[in-house]
């Protein structure tokens, strides 16, 4: 626990004990001796209890960070009293909405503070719906968590309002209706995910009126009709999932557009019509995957242009001719699933690499050039836990450390490493997360465990290094701790 004095420290200005094992519950006059706070940080520790109303008594908050704890209570409507507000982070709680409405009230009371940057209440059981006064919040807010709440009702139309906004999740709800149309006001929007809701009707053109749109992520909803033409055309889109909808429409040549496309998913609907051979533009896509759909035609042989290509699923289509020789220049490719189609003919097969080319790739096969020497030059096991850890990154987010991505001062162990524990479902590969309900929260506790392991065997220092048989005890743990918390 916290040792209580240290809420009695007037001078206080920041207080963050963030990823510890604390526990306990927070002091009742909690705020009362605080009046300099400015910075509250709880987040990734254990803590349990209310929120005591008499941290409202520390009005020159700017940053109140409690996620990934076991608070419990009613998001107190007061909370809108700390003015100076900017981050608010309450998920992974146990909070709930107020019984008594029907709607998030606290959210009408968070309008009142005018600087809120940052707004996090996912993962809590907030039954209610978003109040139409969502969209008075700050003008200044650049970031809303809402995944994870069963919230119920539709997505107010009044959010265009917050012009700022350049994340929303509001992905595992119960959100019904439409998207609203309204949404082309938020013209600094970068992510949108509202997957695995109960959204209706059709994918609004208002969409392609995003200038920044970098992640759409509309899969596992109610979604109808034709892919509206001008999506083809945001070419800051770099993922665009549609899977398990009721989309009906072709893929046209204007694919091709999307240039700088990583990950593609439209599984799981009703597309039809050939593959157009423009899908050979998207130099930079490392996921493909149109499986469950009605497609027909030959397979285009400019897949093959795909350098980058990692991953490409069409099963389950009708497709029909041989698979493209091309394909054997698909150098990156790991995955490659055509079952269920129509397909005849042979399987092209791989060149054979000669002895001079590996001999020339290993500088005549001298020692430093074995994986297991590593930078140092030396034999070490620590580089096979070094490569382990790699390996489990590159699993379990879908990405290689050799993606364009990945660049300058940004390294797949970075992007991880900045996303664990607490905002692990941004990393993960999304299809690991295809169960709907309460077991979702245990996968996610689950991969975010795998990737901290993942983290502590690729330490850069070897001596840093967990070894193997800690990493299989850990793993042993982490799959007990994963059916334990499914129940």
């Amino acid at each position: 626990t916290i040792p209580a004095t240290i809420f009695n420290i007037s001078t206080l200005q920041t207080l963050s004990v963030v990823s510890n094992q604390l526990s306990g519950n927070l002091p009742l006059y909690t705020g009362l001796q605080l009046a300099n706070l400015e910075v509250l940080y709880l987040g990734n520790n254990s803590f349990t209890g209310f929120l005591p109303d008499s941290i409202l008594n520390a009005s020159k908050l700017s940053g109140l960070e409690l996620s990934y704890n076991n608070f419990n209570g009613i998001v107190p409507n007061s909370l809108g009293n700390l003015g100076l507000l900017e981050i608010l982070g309450l998920g992974r709680n146990n909070f709930i909405s107020e019984p008594s409405s029907p709607e998030l009230s606290f959210i009408t009371s968070l309008t009142s503070c005018t600087k809120l940057r940052v707004l996090v209440i996912s993962e809590n059981s907030m039954t209610g719906s978003l109040p139409v006064s969502v969209g008075n919040l700050s003008v200044s807010l650049q970031a809303l968590y809402a995944y994870g709440c069963t919230i119920r009702g539709t997505i107010p139309n009044e959010i265009s309002n917050l012009s700022g906004l350049v994340t929303l999740y509001l992905n595992g709800n119960d959100l019904s209706g439409s998207i609203p149309s309204t949404i082309k006001g938020l013209q600094k929007l970068r992510v949108i995910d509202v997957c695995k809701n109960k959204l209706q009707g059709s994918i609004p053109n208002d969409l392609c009126q995003l200038p920044e749109l970098n992640r759409l992520y509309l899969d596992a909803s109610k979604l109808s009709g034709s892919v509206p033409a001008c999506l083809w055309n945001i070419n800051s889109l770099r993922y665009l999932y549609l899977s398990s909808n009721n989309l009906t429409s072709r893929i046209p040549a204007s694919f091709g557009n999307l240039k700088d496309l990583l990950d593609f998913n439209a599984s799981f609907n009703s597309l039809h019509g050939n593959l157009p051979p423009e899908i050979g533009n998207l130099k930079v896509v490392t996921q493909i995957d149109l499986s469950y759909n009605n497609f027909s035609g030959d397979i285009p042989g400019s897949i093959g242009n795909l350098q980058n290509l990692i991953t490409l699923s069409l099963e389950h289509n009708d497709l029909i001719g041989t698979i493209p020789e091309t394909f054997r220049s698909l150098v990156s490719l790991e995955t490659l699933d055509l079952s269920q189609n129509k397909l005849s003919g042979p399987v092209a097969e791989h060149p054979r690499i000669t002895y001079q080319e590996i001999l020339e790739a290993t500088n005549g096969f001298e020692e430093s050039s074995l994986l297991e020497y590593g930078l140092r030059g030396s034999v070490s096991t620590s580089c096979d836990v070094y490569s382990y850890g790699i390996m489990l990154m590159e699993t379990f987010t879908r990405k290689k450390r050799t993606d364009e991505m990945f660049a300058g001062q940004i390294s797949l162990k970075c992007w991880v490493k900045e996303s664990v524990p607490s905002a692990v479902i941004q990393v993960l590969d999304r299809n690991l997360l295809r169960q709907e309900g309460e077991n979702s929260l245990a996968e996610v506790d689950c991969v975010s465990s795998i990737l901290k392991l993942a983290l502590d065997c690729a330490a850069e220092s070897q001596e840093q290094r967990i070894n193997m048989k800690d990493v299989l005890a850990t793993l042993k743990k982490i799959r007990g701790d994963y059916f334990e918390g499914r129940g």
